[in-house]
């Protein structure tokens, strides 16, 4: 079933209409409340220190690398053409751009406004979206520092770039799959300048799984969706996250981890419960099957089984959380518990991309203006967060894309 599977080739399946999706909404959702959780709670003082673990922001980017895949291969199902890849690039920019700029003037505003502020070539680098955690060879452009989650905008844009090449070449799986794993590995041994290659190319893993699950999983016929184990997965996405596998075998061999991407080759033991989450939440995979699930448990169990075999067990507290997020996730798996349904979250995946790009200039301003008070700011920066994404995409969006004249893209 896998070879057949990676022989086929990534072409757009027969036209259908697209319909929305509350539960695709809704993941969508849950994980930028993740993203902007881990900003707001991950550093405060005085905060226990599990409370870090809970939300694990990193791994939620993934998550929406495989969400954005997937949605731009369920609403460009048609042949490759001068036209259709026109619409397509209207859509993406009507639901990128304006928002987009927006929150990179606000951004630099607010570092103005609290006296640390940016010169107007990181202002022009980032509105090209050149921002990245990783050095461009000798050059460096990191994201502002009141806007640090602008650095996935970096890589989404490429991946729609990429994205055309598929769309018109219509590849094998595992030929498009193997380029980018061997990108992935061969980065690790570059120097720290090259890195960025295999950045790009883990990161174009999880977008190419998305897509995959749009174009080639069918979705299930049943009007009423299966139960899937969300809660399990997201447990097993956070203890995969903090297990840090290939990190903590890197570092146990003396590799210098400082010359590792912002996203690496170790994030692929992330990959398999992004994949189950979005499958699981659009009926593309009803039934994860034992190899998902054995990927899903092996990384944070290869972690703890070497962390005991070395004694490292009691050196670093996270072990004890990513033994209890493996535990409870196998035991839910193994018990069957999950949901049929997402759709209670799913306004809150309508404002994600609003909550995504300004919940941090925002917090910046909570933190500053009660210094004293870090619990109360953050929480006070997470109701404006959910208050300002909400009026940024149900009233100005609209209304910036008829004064613009563009059509709304998903």
């Amino acid at each position: 079933m896998i070879v057949t599977f990676l022989a086929r080739r990534l072409a757009p399946p027969a036209p259908a209409p697209n319909r929305h999706d509350p539960d695709l909404h809704a993941l969508r959702g849950i994980a930028a409340l993740i993203v902007c959780a881990f900003h707001l709670f991950n550093e405060l003082p005085g905060m226990p220190f599990w409370v870090s673990y809970l939300f694990p922001g990193h791994a939620a980017v993934l998550l929406f690398f495989v969400l954005s895949g997937y949605v731009i291969g369920l609403v460009n199902t048609r042949p490759w053409s001068t036209t259709s890849v026109g619409d397509y690039w209207r859509r993406r920019l009507a639901r990128l751009l304006p928002l987009y700029v927006l929150a990179v003037l606000f951004a630099f505003g607010v570092a103005y406004a609290l006296g640390r502020p940016a010169g107007p070539g990181a202002l022009i680098h980032h509105l090209l979206a050149l921002q990245s955690f990783n050095c461009y060879g000798p050059f460096d452009l990191p994201p502002i520092w009141t806007n640090g989650a602008l650095w996935s905008l970096n890589h989404e844009l490429l991946y729609y770039t990429l994205f055309l090449v598929v769309w018109a070449w219509s590849p094998r799986v595992g030929a498009l799959l193997s380029t980018c794993l061997l990108l992935a590995g061969l980065a690790i041994a570059l120097p720290k300048g090259g890195v960025f290659f295999g950045a790009y190319a883990t990161g174009f893993i999880f977008w190419l799984s998305g897509l995959a699950l749009a174009w080639l999983a069918p979705s299930s016929p049943s009007p009423v969706p299966r139960r899937f184990p969300v809660l399990a997965l997201l447990l097993l996405l956070a203890a995969g996250e903090h297990a840090d596998t290939v990190k903590v075998g890197l570092a146990w061999l003396g590799y210098d981890l400082d010359r590792l991407s912002f996203v690496n080759l170790g994030d692929l033991a992330l990959l398999a419960p992004c994949v189950l989450l979005v499958g699981g939440a659009t009926r593309r995979l009803p039934r994860p099957g034992a190899l998902p699930l054995f990927l899903c448990l092996a990384p944070p169990l290869a972690t703890l089984a070497a962390a005991l075999f070395t004694g490292h067990s009691l050196a670093d507290p996270r072990w004890g959380y990513v033994a209890a997020s493996t535990l409870i996730g196998a035991c839910l798996l193994a018990g069957g518990a999950g949901a049929r349904s997402l759709r209670h979250f799913a306004p809150l995946g309508d404002i994600s991309y609003a909550l995504y790009l300004f919940h941090q200039p925002i917090q910046a301003l909570c933190q500053h203006a009660l210094p004293a008070h870090a619990v109360i700011a953050a929480f006070l920066a997470l109701v404006a967060s959910l208050g300002a994404a909400w009026l940024l995409e149900k009233r100005l969006q609209p209304r910036l894309l008829s004064l613009l004249r563009l059509s709304p893209g998903r």
